[in-house]
């Protein structure tokens, strides 16, 4: 049922942008479709989705002067409205969005500043930490990749419980380092379903490639004072520069260079390549077996945000037709 009613709202929202895709589906078992368009001169900086298929993402004004915004677009009316969930009130960088335990965790790079929507829209400042860029969760815990130094590569891994700020709400317990990614810059990082932590090395200094730590080297490494480090027996692939990873929902990863869009292998260190752009593809989420991409256009002015699905999809969309109209206030569980 899942499947079948994101199918409808994806043939609503993307039915007269099937040829004229930014983000070009190559490999014949998957196919993809856009679902909205950010506002004009806006670029996506941040974009995670909810279990229920709403999408939450981060709006940055491309010429660096209007006020950034969160906002959420819904399954139930196919994406088509956006609404406001957060101002900014000033210009910023996002860095992520994620869905996680009925909330949604949204950062920007240019404070540093980490907070949490609630599941009444409230919003709960967490804390600061500098040079966020990407964030995955474990046992309740946040890992979060940062870099502290500024414009020089010194990037970390930490992770952080969540405890109570002392007024009702959350923030970022003390820092606890777990992975020195010394001479790199703004790596992503992952958790595949078995617990094993990818780190994807950024390119843009020393340390490229995707690593991979386990599960029983990541709890090691808490609370340790010892860390893991971007080594040799800890390399899974060599592919270069890793933008951003979501994980399938098993144990493989889904990985984006910014051109391409790619499907790593389960346990096996293989690369797929599903789809590319001729502008830059950012950030990844799952909802089941779709994958909600966002790609900003060549002219770095304006972003999209697609969904990837499995074939059949195409050919179940015009099974489906527009029955979706009849099925847009049903929202996913």
């Amino acid at each position: 049922m899942k499947k079948l009613l994101l199918a409808s709202a994806v043939f609503i929202a993307a039915s007269s942008a099937l040829f004229a895709q930014s983000l070009s589906i190559t490999d014949p078992g998957y196919a993809g479709f856009k679902l909205f368009d950010a506002n004009p001169g806006f670029t996506i900086t941040g974009m995670g989705a909810a279990p229920g298929g709403d999408i939450f993402y981060i709006e940055t004004d491309s010429s660096f002067s209007a006020s950034s915004k969160l906002y959420s677009r819904s399954l139930g009316d196919a994406y088509t409205a956006a609404t406001l969930r957060f101002d900014f009130g000033t210009f910023v960088f996002g860095s992520f969005v994620v869905w996680e335990n009925g909330k949604v965790f949204f950062a920007e790079s240019s404070t540093g500043a980490i907070r949490a929507l609630n599941a009444d829209f409230s919003i709960d400042p967490l804390g600061s930490v500098a040079g966020n860029y990407d964030v995955a969760f474990s046992g309740g815990a946040l890992f979060l990749s940062h870099n502290p130094g500024g414009s020089a590569a010194q990037n970390k891994v930490s992770r952080f419980d969540l405890v109570p700020d002392g007024g009702g709400g959350l923030m970022l317990g003390a820092a606890d380092l777990i992975i020195d990614t010394p001479d790199d810059y703004s790596g992503p990082l992952e958790f595949d379903a078995s617990g094993n932590l990818f780190y994807g090395g950024s390119g843009s200094f020393a340390h490229p490639d995707l690593h991979r730590f386990s599960a029983a080297e990541v709890a090691a490494a808490v609370g340790a004072g010892s860390t893991q480090a971007l080594d040799a027996p800890h390399l899974y692939l060599a592919n270069g520069v890793n933008a951003y990873l979501s994980s399938d929902g098993a144990d493989a990863l889904w990985q984006t260079n910014f051109g391409s869009l790619n499907l790593i292998g389960a346990n096996t260190p293989t690369t797929a390549v599903i789809g590319t752009t001729t502008g830059s593809i950012g950030h990844l989420d799952r909802v089941g077996s779709e994958l909600f991409v966002a790609v900003t256009n060549s002219s770095f002015d304006r972003s999209s945000v697609y969904a990837v699905v499995p074939e059949p999809a195409s050919g179940l969309l015009l099974l489906l037709g527009f029955s979706g109209l009849c099925q847009r206030r049903l929202r996913l569980s």
